[in-house]
């Protein structure tokens, strides 16, 4: 296990109040067991307690539990870091029949993240999957979002739903540089948004969605970790003893059009960003998880695949912000829309893309990874 997730146990408090909303307030068993899996073994919402064992025996990691999916690359904003601002593809929606049988691939599901390189409520289909995934699929949903859309209507519609976390992606604490960094956006809009997600979730008596806040570290913002703290802080106290806001500080994934906004904190920084966060009371993680010095055949993140809307299967979401596109479908273990995966995933083909990593050599599709090392990665090349 990640000894960095040792870290968040004094959120373990808050994650048997989340199971008991689940059981005794939503009387909804099979959410609950969804809820209680995914705390328990994914690795985005929990403590990924089987990663140990699939490591050594990845032989033993059974059909997927859980899987991430990109339901559109349609986006009003033109964000300074994201490579959707770099492409030159036609956007594109997934239809919720698309979507629909996509995920009844993955029959046993427990967790699924439903974000990609898009802005998802543009999507007119995007809140019937929701309520899919939750009402009938019984799943543990989470998803990213910027919140410039998400307004009181649709924050009212993922509390009913039981939507289980929504990370809020937000890099900046001043409304000066937000602005700048996130064009199309608004931050004053922003955090109204995100105050009324708050407040309807008091009134209706419901902690989930659980928020978590996402901060990416460039050069635009290093300088407004502590605001940001402060930020959150006002949303924390209102929170507190009800539900469990956390900051997810992490570097940035970079490629050839934004390295020159990379930077990394100082120890020291960082250090103090940590003791700051502590006095407001305020629950954090410093994920360096873009350092990129584990080698490959460590690798367990396939466990948890990634579908692009257009279909492509890919090991995990590791092999997004690269700003290649083309090479991700050319490379893709296969299209979801044309076949079943579970072909792929009972086949040689799976075998031999384990074997590779296994083995230390490089699989086509993971080539521009960026979380593990691999001499031959695209990122070693660069260092």
């Amino acid at each position: 296990m990640d000894k960095r997730r040792l870290k968040l146990l004094p959120l373990s408090i808050y994650k048997i109040k989340y199971l008991f909303h689940w059981l005794f307030v939503r009387r909804d068993l099979s959410n609950a067991y969804s809820y209680l899996w995914a705390t328990l073994f994914s690795r985005d919402a929990g403590l990924a307690l089987l990663d140990p064992l699939y490591r050594v025996f990845p032989s033993l990691a059974g059909y997927p539990k859980q899987m991430e999916i990109e339901i559109t690359t349609h986006c009003h904003l033109r964000c300074e870091m994201c490579e959707h601002t770099y492409w030159d593809e036609k956007p594109t929606h997934m239809t919720f029949e698309e979507f629909k049988k996509i995920v009844d691939q993955f029959p046993r599901l427990k967790w699924i993240g439903m974000t990609g390189i898009g802005s998802s409520f543009l999507n007119r289909d995007y809140m019937r999957m929701l309520e899919y995934m939750k009402k009938h699929r019984k799943v543990f949903v989470e998803f990213f979002d910027h919140f410039h859309l998400l307004n009181e209507e649709i924050s009212r519609r993922c509390i009913e739903l039981g939507i289980n976390k929504i990370w809020v992606s937000l890099e900046n604490a001043r409304k000066e540089t937000y602005n700048a960094y996130r064009k199309g956006s608004d931050f004053d809009t922003v955090v109204k948004n995100i105050w009324s997600m708050v407040r309807l979730k008091r009134q209706m008596g419901s902690p989930i969605p659980e928020l978590w806040f996402h901060f990416i570290i460039n050069k635009h913002n290093m300088d407004e970790m502590k605001d940001y703290v402060d930020l959150v802080a006002e949303f924390a106290d209102y929170e507190r003893g009800f539900s469990a806001p956390l900051i997810y500080w992490t570097n940035m994934l970079t490629f050839d059009e934004v390295s020159h906004l990379s930077i990394s904190p100082t120890k020291e920084w960082i250090e103090e960003v940590e003791q700051y966060c502590k006095k407001k009371k305020v629950f954090y993680v410093f994920n360096e998880n873009v350092v990129c010095n584990v080698p490959m055949r460590n690798c367990v993140k396939w466990t948890e695949p990634f579908v692009l809307v257009s279909g492509h299967i890919q090991p995990c979401c590791a092999l997004n912000e690269a700003n290649q596109r083309q090479y991700q479908r050319e490379k893709a273990f296969m299209n979801c829309l044309d076949g079943d995966f579970r072909q792929w995933w009972y086949s040689e083909k799976r075998k031999e893309y384990l074997k590779t990593l296994r083995g230390g050599g490089l699989p086509e599709i993971c080539k521009y990874c960026h979380i593990y090392y691999h001499p031959e990665g695209a990122r070693a090349r660069k260092q």
